[in-house]
């Protein structure tokens, strides 16, 4: 009898050697594959926690510990090295603890325990941490011309601690400039002095080159968000209107998203296993809908579609990379509901036949649900599961796309919304 890791180990080399002889056979240059090994990760190797009290911070490791492995023709068949660079992206209620924390340095209270913990996490090891997501985000929320705003302010935080003293910190937590680190940031913006303003002037300049094509990004994030939110929904609409058993919910969810763009993607399916069975926070996707008015069901769905966003962050991080530098992509949030539904859905592995961004298998952990629902229950969704996998692999194959225009997926969200609203509380 093999163990569990044992047969994972085999099952990671069955698949390297299926694809090396891939790559060698076809001189196939375009395919991307990534194939995380039962090797444990020298980077992030689990979610870590900065928790005072209440309150925490936590670092969300999409790769469940597993250290992730670029297959591609150069990779497998000349041998060329990946370089591999762990970068910790930060949300805005995250930026938003730092910035107090600046504020009153010398402070005791939970917030200012957890962020100080956070701090010296990423400086003792040396991880880049930075404002990818939150760009991202603000221009998602907010728009354009208020991130340019908002965005400034939020560099500015981000450059005063790369610029710190790190000794200092590591000694008593309090920050103040290391001039040998403010002189890097200068050169590499073209600034001649470090004066009163240098910092300003950097943050105006970093913001800038963050939005260069922020129309572009914020098109591509709107409709990936209103994807889901479509999908959460349908979920809210399936839970309220119909009283089925959890695998019932699972399979008229399954029929709608495939009748509608021809392909699920994994992470809705898992948020739906686990709302129906209750393991979700109501914040996250609220469960009585009579409880609550319309408006606010909208609003609660709407935010958590914008925070799939950051969980699926990491999977593109993959494909923007190259072989000789890939950052490895490690959300990191101060909302509860993020925290744990980070924890409950990691990437297993991503293929990429074209040039395009593809759907990512994930899992999902099965422990987590199996206590709740049962081995009988839980064999039909990891059948389901499977379903969906093949599915993204034809699509993957067939280079498909989700078949459905904005303006369709808009007329698709407001006869859902119309169909939510008789159920809320009025």
């Amino acid at each position: 009898m093999y163990t569990c890791d044992e047969i994972e180990k085999r099952i990671f080399l069955a698949q390297y050697r299926l694809w090396h002889q891939h790559f060698e056979s076809t001189e196939d240059r375009k395919t991307k594959v990534w194939l995380l090994s039962t090797e444990k990760s020298p980077f992030i190797s689990s979610t870590y926690d900065f928790n005072s009290g209440s309150i925490g911070i936590s670092i969300i490791d999409p790769f469940n510990g597993r250290r992730p492995w670029l297959l591609t023709y150069d990779t497998t068949v000349r041998g060329d090295n990946v370089g591999l660079y762990p970068t910790v992206l930060l949300d805005s209620q995250v930026i938003n603890r730092l910035d107090a924390y600046l504020k009153n340095q010398n402070s005791n209270s939970h917030e200012s325990n957890s962020t100080r913990q956070f701090l010296r996490f990423v400086v003792e090891r040396n991880y880049d941490y930075n404002l990818a997501f939150y760009y991202m985000e603000s221009v998602l929320t907010s728009g354009i011309e208020i991130t340019k705003r908002i965005g400034k302010k939020a560099a500015n935080v981000i450059l005063q601690l790369h610029t710190m003293d790190q000794e200092v910190f590591l000694q008593n937590g309090r920050i103040i400039p290391d001039r040998k680190r403010c002189r890097v940031y200068a050169k590499r913006y073209g600034l001649n002095s470090i004066d009163c303003n240098f910092y300003n002037e950097i943050a105006t300049l970093m913001t800038n080159q963050m939005l260069e094509n922020a129309e572009k990004i914020r098109e591509n994030l709107r409709f990936i968000a209103d994807y889901t939110y479509t999908i959460l929904l349908k979920i809210v609409l399936i839970n309220s209107s119909q009283n089925l058993a959890i695998t019932e919910k699972m399979q008229e969810l399954c029929s709608f998203v495939e009748n509608q763009f021809d392909l699920l993607l994994g992470r809705e399916h898992a948020i739906a296993a686990y709302y129906f069975s209750k393991q979700l926070p109501s914040k996250f996707i609220p469960f009585k809908v009579k409880d609550i008015s319309f408006e606010e069901v909208c609003r609660r769905l709407d935010s958590t579609a914008r925070d799939f966003c950051l969980l699926r962050l990491p999977e593109t991080l993959l494909f923007a990379g190259n072989e000789q530098a890939t950052r490895l992509g490690f959300p990191c949030s101060a909302e509860n509901a993020i925290r744990k539904i980070g924890r409950l859905i990691t990437i297993k592995n991503a293929i990429s036949l074209s040039d395009n961004y593809l759907p990512t298998e994930i899992e999902i952990d099965i422990e987590t649900l199996q206590q709740e629902l049962g081995e009988e229950v839980i064999e039909t969704l990891q059948n389901q599961q499977q379903r969906l996998n093949n599915i993204r692999l034809q699509a993957q194959v067939e280079q498909k796309r989700i078949p459905i225009s904005h303006e369709q997926l808009q007329e698709l969200i407001a006869e859902l919304e119309k169909q939510v609203q008789p159920f809320c509380k009025e």
